[in-house]
């Protein structure tokens, strides 16, 4: 985020943990409250003449009881995601979503079991207590029923 658009005494999102290739991670977010943003002149002009540093704290209720704070301290700028509330409606909208995906996968799991039962009741084999995809008349694959 720019330095300039962090404002001292709101709350932001940051990460604890990063994945790999620079992919933000949702699971770890935390709330960041910003004391103060301080931006220093380094050089006589161009863009990397400023460097910009946020200290603040971050939120007790959002890290784990080893987890050393005094290191996030200080962050640059790029570390702070944007709006805590924005993030947090993120990971509710993901979470929902991921749940949505489970409850069809679910049901058509369902559905693929209850049509082999179908199967061998139909063909009068006995169905073998636990079901072992590989072995028996009827396959159950992630996709359909194979004879």
């Amino acid at each position: 985020m720019q330095a300039s658009k962090i404002i001292p005494k709101h709350v932001y999102a940051i990460t604890l943990k990063s994945k790999v290739g620079g992919a933000v991670d949702l699971e770890n977010l935390a709330r960041y409250r910003v004391t103060e943003v301080l931006t220093v002149r380094k050089g006589e002009s161009g863009p990397s003449a400023y460097h910009s540093v946020v200290k603040g704290e971050v939120d007790a209720r959002d890290v784990p009881e080893d987890f050393d704070v005094s290191q996030l301290a200080t962050l640059s700028p790029e570390s702070i995601l944007g709006p805590f509330e924005a993030y947090k409606e993120l990971v509710a909208k993901r979470d929902a979503e991921r749940a949505a995906v489970k409850a069809k996968e679910d049901a058509e799991k369902a559905l693929r079991l209850k049509l082999a039962r179908a199967f061998y009741r139909l063909t009068g084999i006995t169905q073998p207590s636990i079901h072992d995809p590989y072995t028996g008349p009827f396959h159950i694959g992630y996709f359909s029923v194979e004879i």
